[in-house]
């Protein structure tokens, strides 16, 4: 029996395994290959809610499967919605246009989203309603286009059935359009219809009552018990907007008790209000209207709990690619037997009909489960134990990195992945993807804060005043992944309770050229760790860290690095 990694069906496996879940078409897939460290419980509910994460944590994957999940419930409906794809009318993008117009029009992309799902929803096969829902949807669409006119005039046009004499042209100038005609004599009777037309020019507002009235209506007709909307991807609308556009969402949607909105996000790049003054915002009270209490980054950190972490981790990476093994098995058999490419209407169609069970890792090479598939792949359990750690928490990183490792062993005819393989690859991934995506700013302030750390106290954890921690250039830097959140709100000294500390860790890529040196980070979070500069215990397993704290003026960049920036 040969190694996983020298066989073709396990490396094209490898290389499909799909960055990002939208690109997914099999929802089917994405759940079977979906590890839940209790994420999805924390979102079965009703209420409305923002899940925060930052890039590569797994946002999309959550809504897919929510989306699957809440979609398998009889009388209801949940719907994703990509705002990447929403607004593509030149409205929407004109910075000419007043940020009202631009975001209402925005709006009625997301109803018309929503208006069609509810239709699909009502015309599938074998659907039986007690009445017809149509007017309904109808009066949906209605309201979504109804809007506000400013200077607006009603005209009204006469109606009724008047004598004309025909030896006068007034009556022709006159702009009414009459059924029917009579002549009598020198006169006629003039049958005409009443017509009210209202007149204005668009000011971009949308009647908010019509449509929240409407909507209701809508999923009331089509007998849903509940409808949850998943907004995704909401960093795509400018920052300028945001406010406004989840203003508009608060008063079309939220009112309603049969419809939830939960919202995928960047927390740095997302800005869901706006004061403005007397203690008023435009946009969601957040904790109010909507929670916003849930942060993917929590549930995959190395450093909070390393083992459970590279459980979750191995379990993810195995269904990863028991997944990708048995598509690319199953379609060279059904090749093989109808001497055509099967399409992946008929793939989806066979695994469905399996539960997207995988066999193909467990018939061809004997591996059932995570740990036996982590033996199968790598040298040593301290191999994949390092590849956690490079992917610091961030499952997209972890892939990209796996992968990178994986050909680089292939290339190097190696049976399986080693140490270096995943150094390289790390080292790699970090210059392509992350290092090249950070500004000379920040590059500076992230140099500064290495050298400290790494130079001078041999270790890869700091600690951030939580008063400073909002800063811009922080923020940008957890971001960007080149530094991650530890633990949060540790008070140092009891009797200054408002002091309080938030805990980092460098990113992997910053300091794997030293590892093997004596310039190499030694342990940080250590049991009973003495140390001169003292210690702090941030953990609920009593693990100790050193004080290493960054002075704000740390992080603020040189004059010619502002300048080289602008």
């Amino acid at each position: 029996m040969g190694w996983p990694i020298n066989d073709p069906i396990v490396q094209n496996a490898v290389s499909a395994i799909l960055e990002r879940s939208e690109r997914q078409e099999l929802l089917g897939q994405l759940e079977a290959t979906f590890v839940d460290p209790g994420i999805t419980a924390r979102l079965a509910n009703d209420n409305n809610e923002i899940v925060y994460g930052r890039r590569g944590t797994g946002k999309t994957h959550v809504l897919k499967v929510l989306q699957r999940q809440i979609g398998s419930k009889p009388s209801r409906l949940c719907l994703y919605l990509d705002m990447r794809v929403m607004g593509s009318d030149s409205i929407w993008a004109s910075d000419s246009r007043p940020h009202h117009q631009r975001v209402a029009n925005l709006l009625r992309d997301l109803l018309k989203a929503v208006h069609d799902g509810l239709l699909e929803y009502v015309t599938r096969p074998g659907v039986e309603l007690e009445r017809s829902p149509y007017e309904a949807l109808d009066c949906l669409a209605q309201a979504m286009t109804d809007e506000v006119l400013s200077g607006e005039m009603l005209v009204t046009e006469y109606s009724g059935t008047r004598a004309a004499d025909t030896s006068s042209s007034a009556e022709l100038a006159v702009d009414l359009k009459p059924h029917a005609a009579v002549s009598a004599g020198r006169s006629r009777h003039v049958e005409q219809s009443a017509r009210v037309q209202r007149e204005g020019k668009p000011s971009g507002r949308i009647l908010f009552q019509e449509v929240q009235r409407n909507l209701a209506k809508a999923i009331e007709a089509a007998e849903l018990t509940h409808l949850v909307v998943l907004i995704d991807e909401w960093t795509a609308v400018p920052a300028l907007l945001q406010p406004l556009l989840a203003e508009f969402i608060a008063r079309a949607f939220l009112p309603s008790t049969r419809l939830t909105v939960k919202i995928a996000a960047l927390e740095y790049r997302s800005t869901f209000a706006t004061h403005v003054g007397m203690n008023n915002v435009i946009g969601f009270e957040l904790g109010s209207d909507i929670s916003a209490s849930l942060e993917l980054d929590d549930y995959f950190v190395f450093d909070r709990d390393n083992v459970s972490t590279i459980k979750l981790f191995s379990e993810l990476l195995r269904r990863h690619v028991d997944a990708e093994c048995e598509s690319h098995w199953l379609a060279q058999q059904l090749a093989a037997a109808d001497r055509k490419v099967p399409s992946i209407e008929h793939i989806r169609e066979v695994l469905e009909r399996n539960n997207w069970k995988s066999r193909y890792m467990e018939d061809k090479h004997g591996v059932k489960g995570r740990s036996e598939f982590v033996g199968a792949l790598f040298d040593k359990e301290e191999t994949f134990e390092e590849l956690v750690r490079a992917g610091e928490g961030v499952p997209r990183d972890f892939m990209n990195i796996f992968r990178g490792a994986f050909f680089d062993s292939l290339k190097r005819q190696e049976d399986s992945i080693d140490r270096s393989a995943i150094r390289k690859a790390a080292r790699d991934w970090y210059h392509q993807d992350k290092a090249r995506n950070i500004t000379r700013g920040q590059r500076a302030v992230l140099e500064r804060i290495v050298n400290l750390v790494v130079g001078q106290k041999h270790a890869r954890s700091f600690l951030f005043d939580a008063e400073v921690e909002g800063s811009d250039m922080i923020q940008s830097l957890f971001d960007n992944r080149v530094i991650h959140l530890v633990q949060r709100g540790y008070i140092e000294d009891p009797t200054r309770p408002g002091k309080t500390y938030n805990v980092y860790t460098l990113d992997f890529g910053t300091y794997v050229k030293l590892l093997g040196t004596d310039h190499a980070p030694r342990g940080d979070f250590t049991v009973g760790l003495a140390d001169p500069d003292g210690v702090v215990v941030p953990f609920h397993d009593d693990r100790a860290i050193r004080k290493i704290e960054i002075p704000p003026e740390m992080l603020i960049p040189d004059e010619t690095d502002r300048q080289d920036e602008s």
